[in-house]
This record gives C-alpha cells, structure tokens and sequence, in this order.
C-alpha cells in the first residue's frame, strides 16, 4: 500500500506498507507439487487399473473354456463369454436375459443345486467346487457340462458373485457309457453278459 502526501500539488511524502508473502508462496508451491504428485498418482492407478481390466477381459472372453460371472443371491448371469453362449447354442444376450435355472436339465434341476449359500457365507470351508450335470441346448440336444464354480474374492466386500467355468463333457460321458455298455452286455445281442448275472 503506498500513501502519498502532496503540498502545493507536489508530493512532498510516501509511506509505503510492505506485506511479506514468501512463506505465502512457499506453501502455494508446496501444495502445487502436492497436487501434481497426487496427479501423477491418480494416473498411475488409473493406468493400473485399466490394464488390469484388460487382462481380466482378455483372460475372460479367449479361454478354451466357457466362463460366466452369476449373481449368487439371484442365480441370474452377469456377464457371458462367447464359448459360454456357443457351449448353450445361444447368443450372450439370450443368456443374460435368463436364470441359470433355464438351462439345467429338469432332473438335474430336482437333484438340488450347488452349494452356493456356504460359497457366498465365506464362512465355510469351501472355497470353490465342481460339478457335472446336464444341460438342454436351444436346439434342445441334452449335453453334460462340468462346471468349476468358484466365488469372486474382494476385499471386505459379501462373495455376492462367482465365476462359473463351463467345459462340455457330453463325448467323454458318451465314451463312459459305451464302455460300460461294452462291459456288461454282449455287442451283438445285446443281451447281458457274464459280468451282471
């Protein structure tokens, strides 16, 4: 602030008012770094993140394998893979649109389902399963799936979802009945053999 003191029209005193803002300044800057630092952070975690997305997107729709992601409360799919929908004959937003209850086999859907309340809990032991059971295609072909179910882990968060991997087992079960069949009745007359009297 800078006063001026004028006599007969010419300024005969100043007073000036000096303020010391270096320390004022210094904080300003102090808290720009901050704020670039913090930027820089951000960033990171931000390019962390999405790359880590990407994997799990990657790793998700190329699998050998058909993978959902299932709302455990509900049984209702979240997200399908493509193999996951070829596997059912169906396209990924067909399947979306159901229960998982729509594609288990009548009897199979009888026998009970999966433990998934004690997957959910996280109270038990069981931190994840397989099962093999039937499943009716849109064509209506019976097939056998083997299914590895395991719950979504997340930190201080309720397992409110799980991972569902999906392999078609039908020719394999095929082969074991086959053998079976071999095994026990004769192949030409078809009546039984020695093993089952």
């Amino acid at each position: 602030v800078v006063a001026v003191t004028y006599e007969n029209g010419v300024a005969v005193a100043t007073r000036s008012i000096f303020r010391d803002i270096t320390e004022r300044r210094a904080n300003e800057k102090k808290i720009h770094a901050l704020n670039t630092h913090l930027e820089q952070l951000v960033a990171a975690r931000t390019a962390a993140l999405t790359e880590s997305e990407e994997r799990f997107r990657a790793l998700f729709d190329q699998t050998a394998v058909g993978v959902a992601q299932i709302d455990t409360v509900s049984n209702q799919f979240i997200r399908v893979n493509q193999k996951f929908a070829d596997i059912l004959g169906y396209t990924p937003d067909e399947i979306l649109a159901v229960g998982t209850d729509y594609f288990t086999h009548p009897l199979d859907r009888k026998n009970g389902q999966p433990p998934m309340g004690h997957v959910q809990s996280g109270k038990s032991a069981i931190s994840g399963f397989e099962i093999e059971q039937r499943y009716i295609r849109k064509d209506g072909v019976v097939i056998w799936e083997r299914q590895t179910i395991s719950p979504m882990w997340s930190i201080n968060m309720a397992h409110n979802y799980h991972i569902v991997m999906l392999q078609d087992i039908t020719s394999l079960i095929q082969a074991q009945e086959r053998i079976n069949y071999i095994a026990y009745y004769d192949t030409l007359t078809s009546t039984p053999n020695r093993n089952l009297l």
